[in-house]
């Protein structure tokens, strides 16, 4: 299946009418403003949490990394640059460099230790957002900094034993795995009484049949309602849940929480060294397809973001309040309501930005249909995903558009309890033919 995207743009005539009636100037004089239009604004734009659309949209153009993307996505340098060399059978030894001309939005110096600190803070066990997986590198010396504890390695095989002797499918007890199914949601199939259930018909009708019909009568309210549709399931499905995977990272986590109670016990990452002011080592312990990718940092301040954040308080940066930062083109010098607005960033190293000012505006808050707010100079760009009636609507706007095909995967579940073989081998033969879907 291909999905199409549309990207629509307000003609060169058009935006110089709009902007002249507004007493600007045409863009790429350095001082007119350029309205664009994202998905959600959610006000969340710090460099390590932000997620909606629209957050990480204002964030690119905030921070910079090491690297970009070029036009064959593959990594190339720009902020400076990823090499590395083996070391032993196995072992890697990155060597990250960053420019010696950078300069954050505020006019400070951008260093190796702001690269450091990125590395560090989401290594920290207290982190939760977009990077919270950079401990799963084999980096040396990273987990044990991860979950504060030099001997984390037996503490996690003792989970592990623990796991499997009493919450595998095969040893957990009753209570166990009602608690499991409660907590989840029975592993996510549940969504309500009287949404669909993976036996036919919705959970009220399997609860009929199933003979559980008064339980479910006697409960009176939502949670009361999934505890006795989770008895119902313990009793008559138990094999059909794991909760071992569930179990595991309950006890992983109360594992560092106990570990971090004590504060920082582990202070350094053994495989991260600072070699100069532009310039540090990352070590591997074995070889990864991934390590570069996951080594590309965005260029953060520490002096800005490390105020108040003390390794196992990663809280404290998230409910920073002010705008942060940054090496990107623009930095953000105003949010209100579905509007973000940038200012052109005195300190960006590379070319002069076209626009003095950079406007995101949340299209579907503020109530502007896209391809209407393009045309009525609403918005002055916008991407949105391609219909017929949108291309035949296009076709007498005063817009400049394209249409690009990009590739897209749609996964298929079928469910086994209630599509007999015949039925599943019909609905895959039909997915196979190319101009079906």
């Amino acid at each position: 299946m291909k999905r199409i995207r549309i990207a629509a743009a307000v003609l060169l005539m058009l935006s110089v009418l709009l902007l002249s009636a507004c007493q600007t100037a045409r863009p790429g004089s350095g001082s007119s403003t350029l309205k664009v239009g994202v998905g959600t604004i959610t006000g969340e734009f710090h460099p390590f949490y932000a997620e909606s659309p629209g957050d990480r949209a204002v964030v690119a153009q905030t921070y910079r990394s090491i690297q970009r993307r070029g036009a064959d996505n593959r990594l190339i340098n720009d902020c400076g640059g990823i090499s590395y060399e083996y070391v032993g059978d196995s072992k890697v030894k990155y060597t990250v460099t960053i420019r010696d001309d950078l300069r954050f939005s505020n006019g400070d110096p951008v260093t190796i230790q702001d690269v450091i600190f990125f590395y560090y803070f989401i290594s920290d066990a207290s982190y939760d957002g977009v990077y919270s997986d950079f401990y799963r590198n084999d980096i040396e010396g990273l987990k044990a900094y991860y979950y504060n504890d030099p001997g984390y390695a037996a503490q996690l095989a003792e989970i592990a034993d623990k796991v499997k002797k009493n919450y595998s499918t095969d040893t957990v007890e009753t209570d166990d795995l009602k608690a499991y199914l409660v907590a989840t949601k029975l592993g996510g199939l549940f969504g309500g009484i009287d949404t669909p259930s993976p036996y036919g018909g919705t959970w009220r009708d399997w609860m009929e049949k199933s003979g559980n019909g008064q339980a479910l009568k006697a409960a009176k309210d939502d949670n009361a309602i999934l505890q006795a549709v989770a008895q119902a399931e313990v009793q008559a499905h138990p094999k059909d849940y794991n909760p071992a995977e569930w179990y595991r990272q309950k006890l992983t986590k109360a594992y560092i929480e106990r570990s971090y109670a004590s504060g920082a016990k582990v202070t350094e990452i053994s495989g991260i060294r600072k070699i100069n002011d532009y310039t540090c080592t990352v070590l591997f312990n074995s070889r990864s397809i991934n390590a570069i990718s996951q080594l590309n940092a965005l260029l953060v301040s520490e002096k800005f973001y490390a105020v108040n954040y003390v390794k196992g308080k990663a809280q404290a940066v998230r409910e920073m309040t002010s705008f942060g930062v940054g090496t990107g083109p623009y930095f953000l010098s105003e949010y209100e309501g579905n509007r973000v607005t940038m200012n052109a960033n005195e300190y960006y190293t590379d070319a002069k930005p076209a626009f003095s000012k950079l406007q995101f505006v949340d299209y579907q808050g503020a109530d502007i249909e896209p391809v209407s707010g393009v045309a009525s100079g609403k918005l002055d760009v916008v991407t949105v995903e391609a219909a017929a009636d949108t291309v035949d609507r296009l076709a007498n706007q005063p817009v400049l558009y394209t249409v690009n095909h990009t590739p897209a995967y749609t996964a298929l579940f079928l469910n086994t309890r209630t599509m007999d073989s015949i039925l599943r081998r019909a609905v895959c033969g039909v997915c196979n033919l190319t101009d079906t879907l």
